[in-house]
């Protein structure tokens, strides 16, 4: 890797692991195991966690119930079986010449691991045993093996960025922070697709600084910031691959027209109405609240879109209360219009249950065509299904979902399952 002009971050995607320093075959085999392949996978792997070793804890500090990461070197270790049978590691860590008794309970592998030599980090808390300060089954991250290799002492006394890392594939959260740091230093400056106007007016720093904030911070206050702009590069990753499949689907599929006249919106409370009138409107006459104008304009919208060809894709925002499910039940009543049924999914029962009644009364006395009962017309049938509908309840909504005789069902995500089927579906909420 050259340290010329910046790269596309993308680019580094291309890059395997194995061109980086001291990744050999095994390394490159045991990242390969984690998910790590190339530079890109090694430099989106973020810390869990800081240990900021410019504000050291002393152990003559600690106290017992304090929770705290002691860094310290293992001088000696010893295993051993309690009178319960349980295995026993216990581990002597000394710090600026103050010492600590660490234990481990039924992880007797850490007597191979935390050998003399060792230097890590050990985060819990803190207890009184025996008059002596001690930590039970700390979490522990390895920092300098028992050879004593570090590619970099003078990260030991700074901020350490603590890693995933894994006993199995056996790679160190420092051996990681040692890749991660090359790969930052070797990258060199990275092409940032913000301008730089965009960064002011969002607060935002640019894509190296970002990188290296939170990776290698040099102070702790570098952190927010990085952390910020790389979660806004993920969520416009994510605004963007939407927007462009939108628009795929736009251009190579086709939607179902539904008829909308947006003079039907233009209704208030108890205006008049006749049974030949659209769903949308008779509701609208019939509903006790006016429209509010973001309510109007929005179904407005809406009904572009479902008399359009193409498949609507919208988010609708709006505060507790403002009247989001009025808007919604319009958009199925416009479906049930074009002679096709709809669909509303609510995240739990209780919400699926309580949509249900609601819209049933809301719906109360409007009436569809219907060839296949007496009088060719009956009402609106809005069902709820739900995991708690069992049985006969449930092949009956299921039939009629078939058949067309239920024009909306309100269900969990049990409306997900391959038995649920439509006779025209035409409208999803």
């Amino acid at each position: 890797m050259s340290d010329t002009a910046p790269r596309h971050l993308r680019a580094l995607g291309e890059i395997p692991v194995s061109e980086l320093r001291h990744i050999g075959p095994k390394r490159t085999e045991a990242l390969a195991s984690l998910g790590l392949d190339t530079v890109f996978d090694l430099l989106t792997l973020y810390p869990r966690r800081y240990i900021d070793r410019t504000h050291r804890v002393d152990l003559t500090d600690l106290m017992a119930g304090d929770e705290a990461a002691v860094y310290g070197e293992v001088k000696s270790s010893t295993s051993r079986r309690t009178r319960q049978g349980k295995s026993l590691v216990d581990v002597n860590v000394v710090d600026n010449g103050e010492t600590m008794k660490i234990a481990f309970f039924n992880q007797p592998w850490r007597a191979a691991q935390l050998v003399a030599g060792v230097q890590a980090i050990f985060f819990g808390k803190v207890s009184d045993f025996r008059g002596a300060r001690q930590m039970t089954n700390p979490v522990v991250d390895v920092v300098v093996g028992a050879s004593g290799e570090e590619r970099d002492a003078s990260r030991v006394g700074g901020i350490i960025a603590l890693y995933p890392a894994s006993g199995k594939a056996g790679v160190t959260s420092w051996e990681m922070g040692g890749f991660i740091e090359e790969s930052l230093k070797r990258s060199g400056p990275l092409l940032d697709p913000l301008d730089e106007d965009l960064r002011r007016d969002h607060s935002l720093v640019d894509r190296t600084a970002a990188f290296w904030g939170i990776h290698l911070p040099a102070d702790m206050s570098e952190v927010p910031p990085a952390r910020r702009r790389l979660v806004f590069d993920e969520f416009l990753r994510l605004q963007l691959l939407l927007a462009l499949r939108r628009r795929r689907l736009e251009e190579n599929s086709s939607g179902v027209r539904h008829p909308f006249d947006e003079h039907d919106l233009d209704v208030s409370p108890g205006s008049l109405s006749h049974d030949g009138s659209a769903l949308v409107r008779q509701f609208l006459a019939a509903h006790r609240f006016a429209l509010t104008g973001a309510q109007r304009r929005v179904l407005r919208e809406i009904g572009v879109d479902m008399a359009s060809p193409l498949p609507m894709h919208r988010l609708l925002q709006g505060d507790v209360g403002s009247g989001k499910t009025v808007v919604a039940l319009a958009t199925l009543l416009m479906s049930i219009d074009g002679g096709r049924q709809g669909a509303l999914m609510a995240p739990t029962e209780v919400l699926a249950e309580q949509h249900a009644a609601a819209l049933r009364a809301d719906v109360s006395g409007l009436r569809v065509a219907d060839p296949a009962v007496l009088g060719a017309e009956r009402e609106v049938v809005v069902q709820l299904l739900t995991g708690r509908v069992k049985g006969k309840e449930r092949q009956a909504i299921l039939n009629g979902l078939i058949n067309g005789g239920v024009d909306i069902v309100v269900g969990t995500h049990a409306l997900l399952t391959d038995d649920v089927r439509f006779r025209s579906l035409g409208a999803v909420v």
